[in-house]
């Protein structure tokens, strides 16, 4: 019979946004996980008061939702801040500091360890 289970395993990336060698080891969210991200991007309430808190609704759902992505995914890497401390991915914080450029990869590379479809492929 087929495993249905999350495989546990990881998988390490170089990141071209962080030369030289930048990295990050990933693994994959369980279906639950998933699932529990879903909800985060759906609870975007769109407010009555106008298009601005709608758009700052939506703004603060998306960080929710990547900083959950990056504290259930990031399992290890070598970023650091100016002082040469290494980066907390579960910091509420950390994406108003993070280099957007990295930011997009590391969301890049998650998203396409979850993607069946390119898992078909493979």
């Amino acid at each position: 019979m087929p495993k249905a289970t999350i495989d546990s395993s990881t998988t390490k990336f170089d990141l071209t946004s962080a030369p030289p060698d930048g990295f990050v080891t990933l693994k994959r969210m369980t279906y639950g996980d998933w699932l529990a991200r879903r909800d985060m991007s759906m609870q975007m309430s769109i407010s009555q008061q106008g298009k601005g808190a709608a758009e700052s609704s939506f703004e603060m759902q998306n960080k929710k939702v990547t900083l959950f992505e990056f504290s259930k995914c990031i399992v290890d890497h070598n970023l650091e801040d100016e002082e040469g401390i290494k980066l907390n991915f579960g910091r509420a914080d950390i994406l108003d500091v993070l280099d957007p450029r990295i930011g997009n990869e590391l969301g890049e590379l998650i998203n396409s360890i979850h993607d069946f479809e390119e898992a078909l492929k493979n």
